[in-house]
C-alpha cells in the first residue's frame, strides 16, 4: 500500500486573503487620491480662467470706443429704471449718470420706456453681468439693435452672450430681482469690487464709503497695501487693481476672508480666497 505524503490545497488561506485585500485597498486609495488631486487641479484652473475672462471683458469694456468716457464699469449701487427724464438729474444726479451709461451701451435705447423693471444692482457682481453680457435675464435681447434691447426673446437661450462676456448656465445664478451674478466653480458668488474713475473702491455717489460685500457673518472689503506701522499721518491705502476691478473667490470652503490690508497668500488672497490680482491665479503682481 502506497501512503500519500502530501495533500492538495484549494483556495487562499485567511492570511493570504487579508494581504490581497490590503494591497487592493492601498491601490484604490492611491488611485482615489490621484483622481481627487487631478479634479482639484481642474477646478482651480477653471476658477482662474473664469476670473481672467471677467477681467479681460471688463478691460475690453473700459477701452471700447463707445465707452471710452467714462471708461469703466460703474461701482454699485446702480439703479435701473423703466424711464429716465431730465428732471431726474435735479432730484438725484446719479440717475443722469446711470442713464448715460445705458445710452453709451445701447445708443438707440428709448429712455422714456426702457423696458426694464425698476431694480437696484447692489453689488459689483450683478453690475458686471449686466453690462458685460448686455442685460439681465437670459431671455433679454441685450445687445440686439433697436430701441428696446430689454424686451424678451421668443425663446430663452442656454447662455448669456454679449460682445464682452459669454456665460454658460453653470457660471451664474439668477436672483430675486431678475438679475444675475457670476459663480465660482465651487458654487459661491464671486465678490466683485469695481474701481471708480479715480482708482478707488468707494460706493457710487460717495467719496468716503468703501464698497463691502456681506457673506454670512463675514464683511468683505477690497484689498489694499499699506506700510505698517502707520505713521502719524498715514497716506491713503493703495488698492490692488486700482483702475479696473477686484474679483475674489471664496474657494473650496466657501468662506471669504475679510479683505483689507494685503499680507500675502495666508491672510490675503491665496490658494483659498483666490483673486484676479493674486500671483497664484493669473500671474499678476503688486499693483
Amino acid at each position: 500500500m502506497t501512503r500519500l505524503s502530501g495533500y492538495r490545497r484549494d483556495g487562499f488561506t485567511l492570511i493570504e486573503l487579508l494581504v490581497v485585500i490590503s494591497i487592493i485597498g492601498v491601490l484604490v486609495a492611491l488611485t482615489t487620491a490621484g483622481v481627487m488631486k487631478g479634479r482639484d487641479a481642474v477646478i482651480r484652473a477653471d476658477n482662474g480662467w473664469r476670473m481672467e475672462q471677467i477681467t479681460v471683458a471688463a478691460n475690453s469694456f473700459g477701452v471700447s470706443a463707445e465707452l471710452s468716457q467714462p471708461g469703466h464699469l460703474p461701482p454699485p449701487p446702480f439703479r435701473l429704471k423703466k424711464n429716465y427724464t431730465l428732471s431726474d438729474g435735479s432730484l438725484d444726479p446719479t440717475y443722469t449718470i446711470e442713464a448715460s451709461y445705458l445710452k453709451r451701451l445701447f445708443p438707440n435705447l428709448y429712455l422714456a420706456d426702457t423696458g426694464l423693471t425698476d431694480a437696484v444692482l447692489d453689488d459689483g457682481n450683478q453690475i458686471a453681468v449686466f453690462f458685460l453680457t448686455g442685460g439681465a435675464p437670459m431671455e433679454f435681447q441685450g445687445f440686439a439693435r433697436g430701441q428696446k434691447p430689454f424686451t424678451k426673446k421668443a425663446q430663452g437661450d442656454e447662455q448669456r452672450i454679449g460682445p464682452f462676456l459669454q456665460l454658460k448656465l453653470n457660471m451664474y445664478e439668477t436672483l430675486a430681482n431678475g438679475h444675475a451674478r457670476v459663480l465660482d466653480p465651487y458654487g459661491s458668488p464671486y465678490v466683485v469690487f469695481l474701481a471708480g474713475s479715480k482708482g478707488t473702491y468707494t460706493v457710487a455717489g460717495s467719496t468716503t464709503t468703501v464698497q463691502t460685500f456681506t457673506s454670512g457673518s463675514v464683511i468683505v472689503s477690497p484689498y489694499y497695501r499699506q506700510t505698517l506701522p502707520l505713521p502719524a499721518t498715514p497716506p491713503p491705502p493703495k488698492y490692488e487693481n486700482p483702475k479696473t476691478l477686484q474679483i475674489i473667490s471664496a474657494g473650496p470652503n466657501k468662506t471669504f476672508g475679510a479683505g483689507g490690508i494685503w499680507s500675502g497668500p495666508i491672510n490675503g488672497a491665496g490658494e483659498d480666497d483666490k483673486s484676479n490680482f493674486s500671483t497664484a491665479v493669473i500671474g499678476a503682481g503688486p499693483q
